[in-house]
């Protein structure tokens, strides 16, 4: 069961421990009884911490989401160029979650400071991306 309510903003340290990421980097397919159980918008760290129904906490530096939106503006779509790639630089508004709204059974849109919300993070890409340092271990 996915509780978006449980949206929580911390203004001090980061206090959860982290559990092991048993996922590859390059390919994935979550379990259907795997889902987020809830998140937290750290804005002193300026991550997203996300807690799975299977224990684990994905991290996500703000920029790093960001810059992984997958819309066709961002990405690009249909063999053309999206505008972001490694050398773009962004803005704190544009870097600053505001919000997490979720999509179907399957995702969550981010909501960021300027306004930019077309971006839809599968639950399996989201758990791709993990920063977590279990995570970040892995080849």
């Amino acid at each position: 069961m996915l509780l978006m309510g449980r949206v929580r903003h911390r203004g001090a340290k980061v206090l959860a421990a982290r559990t092991a990421c048993t996922e590859t980097k390059r390919t994935m397919r979550l379990p259907n009884d795997v889902l987020p159980t809830s998140y937290l918008l750290d804005e002193d760290t300026r991550r997203l911490l996300i807690t799975w129904s299977d224990g684990h906490e994905s991290v996500h530096p703000y920029e790093m989401l960001r810059r992984a939106c997958p819309c066709a503006w961002c990405a690009g779509e249909g063999g053309q160029k999206g505008s972001v790639d490694a050398s773009t630089h962004f803005t704190d508004q544009q870097t600053t979650l505001y919000e997490l709204q979720p999509v179907g059974r399957y995702g969550l849109t981010p909501v960021w400071g300027d306004g930019h919300h077309t971006g839809i993070f599968t639950y399996e890409r989201l758990r791709l991306l993990c920063q977590c340092d279990e995570c970040t271990r892995k080849p």
